[in-house]
């Protein structure tokens, strides 16, 4: 026999000096939309005699279909507005549109890499059961959209999965964390999710937004928890204006020097190895922001990888990393 018991949670974490932002109440627009309803409903109450539920009804089932992502936007969505329906008892009940909002798994030769939700803007992070019917079984892939940096996955019972929104001054003023679901169909949809607001984008200032879900587990006497773990986080930092690679030889001299065009061509070209010249015993990769600061980030001969950061545009960065592969 197998007992099967369901904990969603939601963890919101900011590290910053006080003042700098605040927790976003996403359904404050859904209630207020509900209290206008309500009183109406209790008018018609007060007429007819019938008396008054609050009830959840016609739901999706988030206790039985997986949490598979986060859909990061930066506006909170509407899921509709709750009906009021009278059930067989004679009682008012509510009846929220939890249906979600549907999405379009996309895939190609190699499996899924979108996760598509039509007319809807933001930044999306997965794993995805998808069928495979040449190995007779389910698959689980992790994708993301370039907007997440430094990302880290771990696969077991539980999957677990945690990465980085790298945003400059410029960018958005509050993020919306929706939790997407995939049915045991493999249908996907989204729930409309909590907020974080930023009033102030100070340099190294990073806040975390954690979306969960655990199943315990009973069988045969013995009990195990599976589900997934979605941790992001919001990391402020400074747009880089232009960028420069110098190649320098043991007396310090400047032997070659890449231009940020250069740089940037490379990672838009798919060129992830940067190979560097026998005379080069180290690298500066000098970074200016838009008020002329320079910052430089040294590479000892030896070093395996060079990271920067890339406008992907709208305030949002990538962390870029190549490979170094010293000749």
């Amino acid at each position: 026999m197998k007992k099967i018991e369901d904990r969603n949670s939601i963890i919101i974490k900011a590290n910053l000096p006080a003042g700098q932002g605040r927790k976003t109440d996403s359904h404050k627009k859904s209630r207020v939309k509900r209290c206008f309803a309500l009183i109406a409903a209790l008018s018609a109450c007060a007429f007819s005699g019938c008396s008054l539920a609050l009830k959840e009804a016609e739901t999706r089932n988030l206790e039985e279909d997986r949490l598979v992502g986060v859909f990061v936007t930066m506006q909170h969505l509407d899921n509709g507005t709750p009906e009021f329906v009278m059930n067989s008892a004679g009682e008012i009940v509510i009846k929220e549109n939890r249906e979600g909002i549907p999405g379009k798994l996309i895939l190609d030769e190699a499996g899924p890499y979108k996760v598509v939700f039509e007319g809807i803007e933001g930044y999306g992070i997965y794993s995805v059961k998808v069928r495979d019917e040449a190995l007779g079984g389910d698959c689980y892939y992790g994708i993301g959209d370039d907007a997440f940096s430094d990302t880290y996955w771990q696969t077991g019972e539980k999957d677990i999965i945690e990465t980085t929104i790298y945003v400059s001054r410029e960018g958005p003023d509050c993020f919306y964390f929706n939790p997407v679901y995939q049915t045991a169909q493999g249908e996907t949809y989204m729930q409309p999710g909590n907020g974080l607001s930023f009033t102030e984008k100070t340099e190294g200032v990073s806040f975390t937004h954690t979306l969960s879900q655990d199943k315990k587990i009973t069988e045969d006497g013995r009990e195990s928890v599976s589900g997934s773990s979605f941790t992001i986080h919001v990391s402020f930092a400074e747009t880089p204006a232009a960028y420069r690679l110098l190649f320098l030889t043991e007396d310090n001299s400047v032997e070659q020097v890449m231009t940020g065009e250069e740089l940037l061509k490379t990672v838009e070209n798919g060129q992830w190895e940067l190979r560097i010249p026998d005379e080069t015993a180290y690298l500066i990769l000098e970074q200016e922001n838009e008020r002329g600061e320079i910052t430089r980030i040294f590479c000892d001969r030896g070093e395996e990888s060079l990271e920067f950061l890339q406008s992907l545009g709208g305030g949002i960065l990538a962390k870029q990393q190549m490979s170094l592969c010293w000749e």
